[in-house]
């Protein structure tokens, strides 16, 4: 006894699984009229997503929920095991995928506005475990996309995912970059917080919210100047490998430090401190790399002639020679849409060296 609009919408949510118990009462036929209790218990629920994708509205599978609502709010508790959640629209894949993923979902409605609380959702799955707590309320001016509380911590995360969960919000060739640029090692001590209106989401100011990612890097590739950016026939740049430090994702800025790594090409020389910062990221994005390196002179040469630099000084160091270990720092700059614009600065401190530029 509901409304043909109540009606469409179930039979377009179009669930499966199983209604293990139900007890259910109401009276009205719609709302605000409408009254109602049910609870119970359903299992291996599974709601595939939109095919057209139109509305945007999410999907699942393998969850078992044991539910207790009413017309003024209810809760959910969750258990998931091999599902997955699909969010469009939220991901550039919006399948997410978990081994497990198990907590409770809390809401009150009262007239038109909503709030929903997960006080600690924890889950795990090949690329992360952590948990969660969120809060979500409607708008005061404007219902939706609402207001957003979100923290949590993953205790495990592969530094080669951190491209995956970068919500679409960041534009298409950050997320190639950082894709790109981060392709092996581990995190740990990850913690993510978003708060704030939705509608101002990724937050460009303090005043708007909060958009922070960190995590602690471990044994991590970090190729600042990938192929992606790069002209078709350029040489490429020399990796950073085996590199500890922090990834930090500040609303519009996203900055690698690391405190020890090495260079590709170059096993002899090492790298003591990177910064590598990504600015602007969502209107006209540039990276920045800084970099202190020690190591033997001859060996830098060899870097040095194998990367665009020797070609960018119309390969002047192509016939050097030297000995002795050297101090150096190196800075690189380039738009992500047009690393044509490439500005590249250095300097060496020699320490009783012995140069030959030409033979």
């Amino acid at each position: 006894p509901l409304s043909d609009g109540v009606h469409k919408a179930l039979t377009n949510w179009a669930p499966k699984g199983l209604v293990e118990r139900v007890q259910g009462s109401w009276s009205g036929a719609d709302l605000p009229q409408l009254q109602f209790a049910a609870k119970g218990r359903v299992v291996g629920l599974e709601r595939a997503p939109d095919a057209a994708g139109a509305e945007q509205r999410p999907g699942l599978k393998g969850a078992d929920l044991d539910f207790d609502v009413n017309q003024a709010g209810g809760r959910v508790t969750v258990a998931m095991r091999n599902g997955y959640l699909d969010l469009p629209g939220l991901f550039e894949e919006p399948q997410l995928p978990f081994d497990q993923l198990t907590g409770d979902v809390r809401w009150t409605r009262d007239g038109a506005h909503l709030s929903v609380d997960v006080p600690n959702l924890r889950f795990s799955n090949a690329d992360a475990q952590g948990e969660l707590q969120l809060k979500w309320q409607t708008g005061e001016t404007r219902p939706y996309p609402g207001v957003l509380d979100l923290q949590g911590s993953l205790s495990r995360a592969d530094a080669s995912r951190v491209h995956r969960y970068l919500p679409e919000s960041i534009p298409k060739k950050v997320r190639e970059y950082v894709h790109s640029g981060v392709t092996s090692g581990s995190a740990s001590g990850v913690k993510f917080k978003v708060k704030g209106k939705l509608e101002d989401f990724p937050f460009a100011s303090a005043k708007q919210g909060e958009f922070r990612i960190s995590a602690n890097l471990q044994d991590v590739t970090y190729d600042y100047a990938p192929a992606l950016v790069l002209a078709k026939d350029s040489p490429p740049w020399p990796a950073l490998v085996h590199a500890a430090g922090e990834l930090v994702i500040d609303r519009s800025v996203l900055q690698v430090r690391l405190d020890r790594s090495n260079l590709v090409g170059g096993p002899s020389l090492r790298v003591n401190k990177v910064d590598g910062i990504v600015s602007s990221l969502y209107d006209g994005p540039k990276v920045d790399v800084t970099a202190d390196i020690r190591g033997p002179l001859g060996e830098a040469l060899g870097v040095v002639n194998g990367s665009p630099l020797g070609a960018i000084m119309g390969k002047a160091l192509a016939g050097a020679t030297a000995t002795g270990v050297a101090d150096y720092r190196f800075k690189l700059a380039f738009p992500i849409a047009a690393v044509d614009r490439i500005a590249v600065q250095g300097s060496v401190v020699l320490g009783g060296n012995d140069i030959h530029i030409t033979p």
